[in-house]
């Protein structure tokens, strides 16, 4: 069964091949981060362009067959192609640069955000945060939410196929009621669902931050990668201040 597109494969991708994935989390965090800054303050096509590029090198040097890809890239390829025409409809020629390099943007943008995704597997993500002095809070919530919405996932799945063995989605008319009566079974087991995974946490003796592992100090290796990553950093920089 096709789990949503691929969703189920993120952290098996995550933890796969690529040189990039050997990269320190806390190096490709914050080259990201200040790669979206330059981005957004990008008044010329190059140094955007310049990212996409980049980004796209980057993902095909993680390995990712072609299928998942292409699959990855639909979203973002259709919100840069809506804010395109948004602009060129409704602002004619004189929008039409502005436009474009919105579109670009945008693009560069959620192309950094699925490189890191891919390239980095959560539990990295969280120990990357906790570095960073993110609140606790904020991570666990987080944590528990990556982990339990495929939980939802398979909840979901599970309770349309009954619907659908007992001809629920004949008609457009029944396939609404099963939508309604979809949601709320999964309104009514989400607090039982909620409040066992409170008592199997308490029972293996959870503490706040407690699962969040301290990361390691920077290696050698880490500093090389990290100063390469700010080389290029440097070269997009040039590349903004000189258009």
């Amino acid at each position: 069964m096709d789990q949503g597109g691929g969703l189920f494969q993120q952290d098996s991708l995550a933890y796969g091949g690529g040189w990039l994935r050997e990269v320190d989390s806390r190096s490709k965090v914050l080259f990201v981060l200040a790669c979206l800054a330059l981005n957004l303050s990008a008044r010329e096509l190059l140094p955007p362009l310049t990212l996409i590029l980049l980004t796209l090198l980057g993902l095909l040097s993680c390995r990712i067959p072609w299928r998942l890809l292409l699959v990855r890239l639909a979203p973002p390829t259709g919100i840069v192609a809506a804010i395109f025409a948004f602009h060129f409809l409704f602002g004619g020629r004189a929008a039409l640069k502005v436009g474009l390099l919105t579109a670009v943007k945008a693009w560069a943008g959620i192309l950094l955000i699925l490189l890191l995704g891919i390239s980095t597997p959560f539990s990295h993500l969280m120990q990357t945060g906790r570095w960073m002095h993110f609140p606790q809070a904020l991570l666990e919530v987080l944590a528990l939410t990556y982990r339990y919405v495929f939980l939802l996932f398979e909840e979901v799945l599970r309770v349309r196929q009954a619907q659908a063995a007992r001809l629920g989605y004949r008609s457009a008319a029944t396939g609404l009621q099963s939508m309604g009566a979809l949601m709320g079974v999964l309104l009514l087991r989400l607090p039982d669902r909620a409040e066992a995974v409170q008592q199997a946490m308490c029972a293996r003796g959870y503490q706040e931050g407690s699962w969040i592992q301290a990361m390691d100090p920077f290696c050698r290796k880490d500093a090389w990668q990290a100063a390469l990553l700010g080389l290029c950093w440097l070269f997009l920089l040039l590349l903004r201040l000189n258009r």
